[in-house]
């Protein structure tokens, strides 16, 4: 029988059924996947999934279905595919070494994977085809509703390289030169210049910076900060 939408949701960690983890990795997963497939328009997102993977596994509805979290039992193609070229898009910018027999992104079309983010674990660990089903399915927690006291002195280094490369290559994408961003003491120009920042200074304006990289305050964190505090933990 389909999942039903009604479930609660229950996380891992204590006793629940089927339909409850499912319910839980269906609304982890939708939020993780909606910050990582509107990077794309729906055919940019299918040409990089079908050039890497050498066949159309991926199609628009299935993409609209996961980030309206109306897909509620994907078959096992789509995961493997997804976990595959999510883990492509990794290697491809450098983070994530494959397998000798891992699809490769496409050399010749660097504009549709080239500084793009990758969907991590609660680690920061790129998300393969093993882990998208765990995180689907709710078998694994992945992190995402861990905001409050996260940010330290100890963090902001990390924190405050990750989040400046994310807004650098975020104004490129909207035609920004960043040589033309001014150098001034904001949090915003010290982050893209490289510098570090306060974690007081970055909580009081984060929505800011979300709306100067033209995304969602959970983008940011889910793509940017994130990744940063679980490789660094």
């Amino acid at each position: 029988m389909p999942t039903s939408t009604h479930v609660e949701p229950v996380a891992p960690g204590v006793k629940r059924t089927p339909s409850e983890s499912v319910a839980f990795g269906r609304r982890q997963w939708q939020r993780k996947w909606r910050t990582f497939a509107t990077q794309w328009s729906q055919p940019a997102l299918m040409k990089l999934a079908k050039q890497t993977l050498g066949e159309a596994a991926l199609h628009s509805s299935q993409i609209h279905g996961f980030t309206t979290g109306k897909l509620r039992d994907p078959a096992p193609k789509v995961l493997l595919a997804v976990g595959q070229l999510n883990l492509a898009i990794a290697a491809a910018n450098g983070f994530w070494k494959l397998p000798p027999d891992s699809p490769e992104c496409p050399g010749v079309m660097p504009d549709l994977w080239q500084g793009k983010t990758w969907m991590c674990d609660a680690q920061g660990q790129p998300l393969g085809p093993l882990d998208c089903f765990a995180a689907f399915s709710g078998m694994i927690d992945l992190g995402l509703d861990v905001r409050s006291g996260t940010l330290s002195a100890e963090t902001m280094p990390a924190v405050s390289k990750a989040l400046g490369r994310y807004l650098r290559f975020a104004l490129m994408d909207q035609g920004t030169d960043v040589m033309d961003i001014p150098v001034d003491e904001s949090v915003t120009s010290r982050l893209i210049w490289g510098k570090e920042v306060k974690a007081g200074e970055l909580e009081a304006v984060i929505d800011q910076i979300a709306e100067l990289a033209g995304v969602s305050t959970d983008q940011v964190w889910d793509e940017a900060i994130q990744p940063a505090l679980a490789a660094g933990a």
